[in-house]
């Protein structure tokens, strides 16, 4: 069994109140957020980059020649991508639309609004 068919399981709770989505944002389901982000590189204004392969595995790094993370991830129907990290840590974070701008809203509300998307290198 793959480690992200358990990703359901572990995240079937509902919106937290800090993770909520602000007026005006926008909702994405399953097959919004797998066209959207499945693979794909994803850059944040604070150099982060988030990779999202097609096979499902994932992987994070904390800006220019930082740290980097592996894991696997999983798109869910209620604007949330889920990610199992190798280390055994998990998390989902809520992706939204915000007018011009695809933001990511951690689970404390600290919101990430997304600098580029780009495919990823072959």
């Amino acid at each position: 069994m793959r480690a992200f068919a358990l990703i359901p399981i572990l995240f079937a709770t509902s919106l937290d109140a800090q993770q909520s989505p602000r007026s005006g944002d926008t909702l994405l389901d399953q097959s919004a957020l797998t066209e959207l982000l499945r693979g794909q590189e994803i850059e944040f204004y604070t150099g982060g980059l988030a990779e999202y392969y097609a096979d499902g595995s994932y992987s994070y790094r904390y800006a220019l020649g930082g740290e980097r993370v592996m894991g696997v991830y999983e798109f869910r129907d209620d604007s949330f991508v889920c990610t199992v990290f190798n280390n055994g840590f998990d998390r989902c974070d809520l992706v939204v639309q915000s007018g011009e701008r695809t933001v990511m809203v951690v689970e404390n509300g600290e919101r990430y609004p997304i600098k580029f998307i780009n495919p990823m290198p072959e």
